[in-house]
Order: C-alpha cells, then structure tokens, then sequence
C-alpha cells in the first residue's frame, strides 16, 4: 500500500502530459502485480484499490488540495512561506485562508505551488478545515 500511496503522490507533482502518460502507463502493469488482482481488468483493479486513472483530473485536484492544506496547516515538515503567500485582504468571500495569487507565465503555472492557488481560493466558506481528514 506504501508503494500506491507513493505513486499516488509523485503523480500529482508531473506537470507535462508527456510524464503522465509514462506513469499512467506504468500503473496498469503494476497494479496487475499486487496479490489478488492477477485475474481482474484495469478498471476493476482500480476499483477494488479505491484509486482513479492518473489522467483523470478530479485525483490531482484532490492530491494537490490535500498537499496543499498540509502545508498550510503545518502538517508536514514544508514551510508555508516557501510555497505559498496567505493573502492580506481578510473580508473576501469564501474560506478565511486565501493565497496571494502571484503573477507567473511559461512553464511556472504547471508548478504545483501556482497551479493548486485557483482552486484552494475557490473552495466555499462552507468548509469546515478543523474537520477534514486527509490522507
């Protein structure tokens, strides 16, 4: 299981089509391997593994919204300051933790640190961080 969660987590930093493609290539292979999965399909084997496609972006909108609140609530040994800047303006709509969006263009926007912004600062005001649980 380590082994799934470490490609779960290396996948959501590939930033080309190209990368996840190799990996997406990979997991079918491997997935195949683990004890009791020899005789099932692909799409059974992920199914009974709880996992999703690599190519399928609601799991790396989901790794990174979830590396993301680690960093942000210190739950791993990253400092928020490196990655990310918490927003001055506190009266916005939504949640109270919004992320400065800093101006980037080329190959920048695919970092992890740029990409999760837009979507941590759309998340509602709805949602309750001191319940969350995360992987």
């Amino acid at each position: 299981m380590v082994t799934v969660c470490l490609l779960r987590v290396k996948c959501s930093f590939n930033c080309t089509l190209c990368d996840i493609d190799a990996v997406e290539s990979v997991q079918p292979r491997f997935t195949k391997r683990l004890s009791g999965l020899q005789g099932l399909s692909y799409d059974a084997r992920l199914r009974r593994l709880q996992l999703q496609s690599i190519q399928s972006n609601l799991r790396r909108l989901l790794t990174d919204l979830v590396w993301c609140y680690k960093i942000i609530f210190g739950l791993v040994n990253i400092d928020v300051n490196k990655c990310f800047t918490l927003s001055p303006v506190s009266h916005t709509r939504g949640h109270n933790y919004k992320l400065y969006i800093p101006h980037s263009t080329g190959i920048h926007t695919n970092f992890f640190c740029v990409r999760v912004i837009n979507m941590w600062n759309n998340l509602p005001a709805e949602v309750n961080f001191s319940t969350i649980k995360y992987m």
